[in-house]
């Protein structure tokens, strides 16, 4: 079940043009479907630093590592935030890419996961693997992923919005009941 319109919602960015165009994207077609509610929508941009992974500077400490990915990942935000999430907040794990995303939304439960793709199939995607593949099976809510044809800017938004009419209606209370736990 997805809450709509979603008050709480994850969006792990690899700093990638891809990443941009999927976040803006995703955020312009929530902001159709929830209209004056999406003010009130809460977005955590989540980005993964490997500290581990190949091509990382040599000569910078884990902790000035650490420093530049928030810096990057604060420019990153600076140059593509959305109107729908006014507050887009910035959140830096390090790790291994898969993992820290499950655990940021064992920790911090969200509505909805807002992911891009790669769109590797194949033998590359066997060899790479797909963090967006894991993220879909293991998630414990609903993923939106928006594939890099799709990303190309908020031109899958408005063609979404031209091609559908959502339909509003607010949660019951056995519902909100329902997704609480009580």
């Amino acid at each position: 079940e997805v809450r709509v319109p979603p008050r709480r919602v994850l969006a792990p960015v690899d700093l990638s043009e891809l990443s941009a165009d999927a976040m803006v994207c995703g955020l312009a077609l929530l902001e159709h479907i929830a209209g004056d509610a999406a003010v009130e929508t809460e977005v955590e941009a989540l980005h993964v630093l490997d500290l581990e992974a190949e091509g990382r500077p040599e000569d910078l400490t884990p902790a000035e590592l650490e420093q530049a990915g928030q810096r990057s990942l604060d420019r990153f935000l600076e140059e593509h935030g959305c109107a729908v999430a006014p507050e887009i907040r910035p959140v830096l794990a390090t790790g291994e890419a898969r993992e820290q995303i499950l655990h940021r939304l064992e920790e911090h439960p969200v509505d909805l996961v807002l992911l891009s793709t790669h769109g590797r199939s194949g033998f590359e995607r066997l060899l790479l693997g797909s963090v967006a593949a894991e993220v879909v099976r293991r998630a414990p809510v609903s993923v939106l992923m928006v594939p890099p044809p799709a990303a190309l800017g908020t031109g899958l938004a408005e063609a979404v919005a031209t091609q559908t009419a959502p339909v509003w209606r607010e949660e019951t209370p056995a519902e909100r009941g329902k997704r609480s736990g009580a």
